[in-house]
């Protein structure tokens, strides 16, 4: 757009003077006087036109980051969330109803996972955005050296602080979770303790003579057996009844007793 001004002539006394430094040269139009202002005021228009009709990348990223931080458990510690880059030259229309977000099948809540972001109305699109997650948590860690087979007491641990994204293979966040458990395998001084490297502790071991209770109608029965398998709580394992000879199967209840049906 040019803005102009009509040209006038400039009269003093007798003379008809044509100054075109001073009279029509200040009346020129303004696009040739300012075109560094024009020029300036037409890029703004053309940016602000441009710009209007697509979904800001700030508001998508937020989306995202927000989304993120809140499926996260309220009893973790310190939480940062950060999402990846956004191609600059992606357009995508201006969302007229607030941004859905999900996470996408297969995301994860911590480390390296994936946001989906989508617009329903007027233009539906949808956005996979990616979002590196480190939340920090108090989680149970060796205190010393721990051998296999150990038998945990509670001044075995320590609590500290670690980035869950790191723990893969899972945490305890209390020790008497696990004290009175021994370990299947063993520990370095300030390992994280795993649910992996944990086994409930044997009470009944194979090959060493056991009680076998059977009961029925109210009435119990006790007879020798040997256990020919390691049991914990709860864990059903076979054993020979000494007196008949024959193999059974029950439920370990408690050190050396083991419960079968009758």
């Amino acid at each position: 757009m040019v803005l102009t001004i009509k040209t006038m002539h400039c009269y003093t006394g007798r003379h008809t003077i044509d100054n075109r430094s001073k009279c029509n040269g200040n009346l020129q139009p303004i696009a040739l006087r300012y075109p560094f202002i024009v020029f300036i005021t037409l890029l703004f228009c053309s940016t602000t036109w441009a710009t209007q009709g697509y979904q800001s990348r700030q508001s998508i990223v937020a989306s995202a980051e927000k989304f993120a931080a809140q499926q996260l458990p309220a009893a973790i510690g310190t939480v940062e969330v950060k999402a990846g880059r956004i191609d600059p030259r992606l357009k995508l229309a201006k969302c007229g109803i607030p941004l859905t977000t999900f996470f996408p099948t297969g995301s994860r809540l911590n480390g390296n996972t994936t946001v989906g972001v989508r617009c329903d109305a007027p233009k539906p699109w949808s956005l996979y955005v990616p979002v590196r997650i480190k939340a920090m948590a108090d989680v149970v860690v060796a205190a010393r050296y721990l051998a296999r087979g150990e038998t945990l007491r509670a001044e075995d641990f320590v609590i500290e602080q670690r980035d869950i994204a790191s723990l893969p293979r899972g945490y305890f966040t209390k020790s008497s979770a696990i004290t009175g458990k021994y370990l299947k395998r063993a520990l370095m001084k300030g390992s994280v303790v795993p649910p992996t490297a944990m086994a409930r502790p044997k009470l009944i071991k194979r090959g060493e003579r056991i009680t076998i209770i059977a009961q029925t109608q109210g009435i119990e029965v006790r007879m020798a057996g040997r256990a020919l398998t390691d049991g914990s709580a709860g864990q059903t394992i076979r054993a020979r009844n000494l007196l008949s000879k024959k193999i059974v199967e029950g439920k370990v209840v408690k050190n050396g007793v083991l419960r079968v049906p009758m």
